[in-house]
């Protein structure tokens, strides 16, 4: 849909279409948190029936990681909406970017500092740092686009 909107020049729909899918990934996401969140020993559970240390060490790595859930599709949606606008090199900058600028580095950082719970900290705060960095590349160009916009309708120019 949205290469198709911007074939047609309607950034209205295309920004319509975004907001919807955003929305849609953080309730959903959100949703995948609750469950997982409140659930996270049941779960585990059925894994680590009979150990005790890796039912406590599951559960918390659960309850570590799952609210970076929440954000999850956002970083996707956003490499979704580069790709079918045909900016391969931005699509490519927020997946391998967020992959070895942020993940990475702050889960080497997790298992530098401290134990496992610091490596699952870090990664799920890695989850909300590459979700607020792609955030902020899609609403510069976003921002960007829109200026292109003659003012008059909701079509964007292409010179």
């Amino acid at each position: 849909m949205l290469g198709f909107d911007m074939g047609r020049k309607r950034q209205d729909r295309v920004e319509q279409t975004m907001r919807y899918a955003l929305r849609a990934g953080l309730i959903y996401g959100a949703v995948c948190w609750a469950v997982l969140f409140g659930g996270a020993e049941r779960i585990i559970s059925f894994l680590a029936k009979d150990d005790p240390q890796l039912l406590s060490m599951g559960t918390a790595a659960v309850k570590r990681l799952s609210p970076s859930l929440v954000v999850g599709g956002v970083t996707l949606t956003i490499q979704a909406y580069y790709q079918a606008m045909g900016k391969s090199g931005r699509m490519l900058a927020v997946s391998v970017g967020s992959i070895f600028l942020i993940q990475m580095p702050l889960v080497l950082a997790g298992a530098i500092l401290g134990n496992y719970e610091t490596i699952w900290s870090m990664a799920a705060a890695a989850g909300w740092l590459a979700a607020a960095a792609a955030a902020v590349l899609y609403d510069h160009d976003r921002r960007k686009t829109r200026r292109k916009c003659d003012g008059k309708s909701d079509q964007i120019q292409t010179k």
